[in-house]
């Protein structure tokens, strides 16, 4: 299962935020099909290409975000914010059908890649 790297932000475990976007449903595989069940101190491993990994800890418990602002939606891929971020970023709250009112970011802090 993969996710998709959003464009200008930094790749995990560099200075910065990091943005991963993924399903959370999708033919009953997805990537972040249990990212409601994280909690803050939980672990998350990053394979990146090349075979090395970034070990991120969860620094929030994930949140639903209805309308959210441009400069909110800006700050989750920040590139520019001190130390190492992760954001996941997915659709949340859903409504049956398809349906989502909401996106879920679960914020993380993360390590240098090993």
């Amino acid at each position: 299962m993969t996710c998709f790297h959003l464009r200008n932000s930094v790749v995990p475990g560099q200075r910065g935020n990091a943005a991963l976007l993924g399903h959370n449903y999708y033919e009953g595989r997805a990537v972040f099909k249990f990212i409601v069940k994280l909690r803050k101190g939980d672990r998350v491993i990053v394979r990146l290409s090349k075979g090395k990994t970034v070990t991120c800890h969860v620094s929030k418990n994930p949140r639903n975000v209805r309308n959210p602002s441009e400069s909110e939606v800006a700050s989750w891929y920040d590139p520019y914010i001190k130390g190492r971020h992760l954001n996941l970023i997915t659709c949340g709250d859903p409504q049956g059908g398809g349906v989502y009112l909401a996106t879920t970011v679960v914020q993380t802090s993360c390590g240098q890649p090993r």
